[in-house]
């Protein structure tokens, strides 16, 4: 995941990440803005889709993913 992010970041992408995936990304010197799950107030990931905010998403799952709005 850490080198897809710096490889995105290198060809000028802009990174968001939920918390999870933000801390890994730090501990790696990549700093993405924060954005929330659904169930973590808004505005959250479904609104920043519906809003028309990204062009590309990349969804990585943990241990315990499960259906969370999608």
């Amino acid at each position: 995941m850490v080198d897809l992010a710096a490889k995105l970041l290198k060809h000028g992408f802009e990174l968001d990440a939920t918390h999870g995936t933000a801390v890994v990304l730090g501990e790696a010197g990549i700093n993405p803005r924060l954005v929330n799950k659904v169930h973590e107030g808004r505005p959250h990931i479904q609104d920043r889709i519906k809003n028309g905010e990204y062009n590309y998403i990349v969804n990585t799952t943990g241990r315990t993913s499960g259906n969370r709005g999608f």
